[in-house]
C-alpha cells in the first residue's frame, strides 16, 4: 500500500479484434479496511504489499469489507487516496 495519492488517467488505449475500446477495471478498498485487507490476503497464501497476486472476482466476492468497482475509460482520471490498497484490471473486450 502507498502513503501517498496515487493517480492515474487514460491516455491510450488498445482496441479488441472487434474494434471496442479498451477500459481498465479498478477494484479499490477502504483504508480503514488495509488491515482487514492484509489479513483477508493473508488467507489466500499472499501479502498485499506485494504486486505478485491479483485476486479473482471470487476472492473478492468473500472479502468481509466494501470493494469498489471503477470502470476507467479513455481520458478518465482515476485517483486512489493513501494507504487504500486498489488492483488494476485492463482489458480490451
Amino acid at each position: 500500500m502507498c502513503a501517498t495519492y496515487a493517480q492515474n488517467i487514460m491516455v491510450a488505449t488498445s482496441h479488441s479484434p472487434q474494434g471496442a475500446e479498451g477500459v481498465a477495471y479498478w477494484f479499490a478498498f477502504s483504508a480503514r479496511d488495509r488491515h482487514r485487507l492484509a489479513d483477508y490476503w493473508s488467507t489466500l497464501g499472499h501479502e498485499v504489499d506485494t504486486e505478485d497476486f491479483f485476486a479473482s472476482i471470487e476472492d473478492l466476492k468473500t472479502f468481509p469489507g466494501n470493494v469498489w468497482i471503477i470502470e476507467q475509460r479513455l481520458g478518465d482520471f482515476v485517483i486512489s487516496p493513501p494507504l487504500s490498497a486498489h488492483q488494476v484490471l485492463p482489458t480490451n473486450i
